[in-house]
């Protein structure tokens, strides 16, 4: 990850010219081994034995990378900063900072330790693509575009720098220009996933679900144990009727990320589509494991519940819905379905007002509902119906 790079031509150089002694060595080597718990025990010997040392800040500064790596940006920032009042024109300094900054979400300090690169060195390319995704992370899409085009005015190559104003023009709903950029970013670098996984989805948007279930597939075989490919994938072959091959899709997701609720959600909706709903019901019970407080998956399990005549277990779980969420209207709307469905008509009804004073309003749901066929002649319904407004009545 960008946040995790090192700049490992500074530290050749360190080590050629530091002869600062064995536990700075020990330090560098350490990093450059990618042995990083020892680089930062090294490195914190090398800054305590060469205190007054004219390379001391390059010895925060590779600790900091080696925080950095390890997902302690906190004491990351602290050494960056070390190294950045020991020799405040080090821009590596700055850079290193900025990223850290951003992976805790502290986007304004980010943006100014990046400024302050492009400050020191107008040519850094990388500063300006991640001011730019800074930007972008804030919802600053001009300002985020402005600085990925400074940054391939620089460097015409440079991948980075395609992908971020891709990433710019989907935000903005420019999918068209997000395609463009992402296919830029192919040509320059063909095994760069996230970019196929991106241009996927920009195709998915715009409707053309087959040259987005290519992206996906491209994706996966750069990156074979990529869930979210696997789930788009799924996503998309769904969109095309293509049930036996989205839900392989969604268990291969599932396969390599075990806590991937859209695929669970995915999955059990086509199960249930198809009827099997005893792998339905398995899909929402796991849900519900991952989160007791899932009012959507309580409802969706009722469902499945009520199209296999369970429906106690279907009541059970629309209760358990309103008790999370008392004013949601689909767990109301739910369980009037299961009286209708029962040929309960007081019940149907009660629970069917219940819901529109929840906030229930897709009428045409209620019409097209088989649940309500048996009580669709009674008075109670008709009543209720009659609260529709004039441009939903039939005609």
């Amino acid at each position: 990850m960008d946040c995790f790079r090192i700049n490992v031509i500074l530290i050749s150089c360190i080590l050629c010219i530091s002869q600062s002694g064995y536990a700075a060595d020990l330090c560098l080597e350490s990093f450059q081994r990618k042995d990083h718990e020892k680089a930062i025990t090294e490195c914190t010997r090398a800054i305590k034995e060469k205190k007054g040392s004219a390379f001391l800040y390059r010895f925060y500064y590779v600790r900091g990378e080696a925080y950095m790596v390890k997902g302690q940006d906190k004491k990351a920032i602290s050494d960056f900063t070390e190294a950045i009042t020991l020799a405040p024109i080090f821009a590596d300094a700055f850079y290193a900072r900025g990223n850290a900054y951003k992976s805790l979400g502290q986007y304004e300090k980010a943006i100014d330790d990046y400024s302050s690169v492009i400050a020191l060195n107008p040519g850094n390319t990388d500063a300006y693509s991640d001011r730019g995704d800074t930007y972008l992370k804030r919802g600053a899409y001009n300002e985020a575009l402005a600085d990925f085009t400074q940054a391939l005015e620089r460097d015409g190559k440079s991948v980075k720098a395609y992908y971020g104003r891709g990433n710019v023009f989907m935000a903005k709903g420019d999918f068209d220009s997000a395609i463009e950029n992402y296919t830029s970013a192919l040509d320059l670098d063909q095994s760069f996933s996230d970019a196929y996984l991106h241009r996927g989805f920009a195709y998915r948007s715009i409707g053309d679900f087959e040259k987005a279930i290519a992206d996906y597939t491209e994706a996966i075989k750069k990156s074979r144990g990529n869930s979210r490919a696997y789930y788009l994938r799924g996503y998309a072959q769904m969109s095309l009727g293509k049930r036996g091959e989205a839900i392989a899709d969604f268990t291969m997701a599932l396969e390599f990320d075990t806590k991937d609720a859209d695929a669970y959600y995915s999955r059990a909706y086509l199960y249930q589509e198809g009827g099997e709903y005893e792998k339905a019901a398995a899909d929402y019970t796991k849900l519900i494991d991952m989160n007791p407080k899932d009012v959507v998956a309580y409802v969706g399990r009722g469902n499945v519940l009520r199209a296999s005549g369970k429906f106690e277990g279907a009541k059970r779980d629309y209760e358990k819905a309103m008790a999370l969420n008392p004013e949601g209207p689909d767990a109301y709307y739910e369980m009037a379905g299961l009286f209708g469905r029962k040929g309960n008509t007081e019940e149907a009804c009660r629970w069917l007002g219940n819901a529109v004073e929840k906030g229930f309003r897709q009428w045409k749901t209620v019409e097209e509902d088989e649940n309500f066929e048996g009580v669709r002649n009674a008075r109670c319904y008709e009543e209720i119906m009659a609260r529709r407004p004039a441009s939903e009545k039939p005609k």
